[in-house]
């Protein structure tokens, strides 16, 4: 009689033992490091590749044959999003499924881990319609992302998550606060409608645009730091450093002068 019930107790623990791994066991899918990561979104897909000479193409005579020897595709997913998150000098990339109404039913935190696949790189390059490009670059010592549409580039603010939907490209920011935020102007629509309120013109000197978070309202800001040409009195050139910011939730811009003292004086003699 002991020895089946010992027996019973051993059947006991070992189904116990099954269920918990069964439990802690889902496919949370996490790829190896990789050196350099290039992204395609095209046509709802998106193609995962493993690109050794990301970033060194000037450099290279023959690019297509050196891309295809140093290109190995990592894996391809369909309708899905992409948040990219910079963490220090490393990014991390998650792919997400996008959710139904059966998946957005389900709250239990292991269907949630069993939807993300991440990976993690030192350099990323990803590639999505129209015409736009999300980067990791090194710029005045520090490293940043950088979102490209149409060759305009803009800095996107550090700690916030980029998020992509392959099914709509649609872009939204995720702010370190966690709010979640759809970006309605790309880089190159910023400019644009900066330029078309009379601010400054394409021809004005401009540094590269910041993307921001606003503390107060938590909205996301386009900031573009412009010198103006003015004529002081009318008759005499000078510079005026301005930032012109443009609310990218309502689509409102205006300009901020960057001078004071003196110098601030002056602007207000200027036209």
């Amino acid at each position: 009689m002991a020895y089946f019930s010992s027996l019973r107790y051993s059947k006991y623990v070992l189904k116990k033992i099954a269920v918990l791994a069964a439990f802690f066991t889902f496919p949370f899918f996490s790829l190896q490091t990789v050196r350099a990561l290039e992204v395609e979104v095209l046509g709802g897909v998106i193609s995962v590749y493993d690109n050794t000479i990301l970033g060194e193409r000037d450099a290279v005579d023959t690019i297509k044959q050196v891309e295809d020897s140093n290109r190995k595709k990592i894996l391809t997913r369909q309708a899905q999003s992409i948040r990219v998150d910079k963490v220090g000098e490393r990014t991390e990339i998650e792919l997400r499924p996008t959710p139904t109404r059966a998946t957005e039913r389900d709250e239990s935190p292991r269907s949630k881990l069993e939807r993300v696949e991440q990976l993690e790189t030192d350099r990323l390059e990803m590639r999505f319609e129209p015409d736009s490009k999300l980067t990791t670059r090194d710029t005045k010592q520090e490293h940043r992302l950088m979102l490209e549409s149409r060759r305009v580039e803009a800095h996107l603010p550090e700690g916030a998550q980029f998020e992509l939907s392959s099914e709509t490209n649609q872009v939204s920011l995720i702010t370190p606060s966690g709010e979640q935020r759809m970006l309605n102007h790309l880089p190159d629509q910023a400019i644009e409608r900066m330029v078309a309120s009379g601010l400054f013109t394409a021809g004005d000197q401009i540094d590269t645009t910041m993307v921001e978070v606003n503390s107060d309202t938590q909205e996301i800001e386009y900031r573009q730091k412009v010198r103006v040409t003015k004529r002081l009195f009318g008759l005499f050139r000078r510079g005026v450093e301005t930032e012109v910011i443009l609310n990218d939730t309502t689509g409102e811009v205006r300009a901020d002068s960057q001078t004071t003292g003196f110098a601030k004086f002056l602007d207000s003699l200027s036209i």
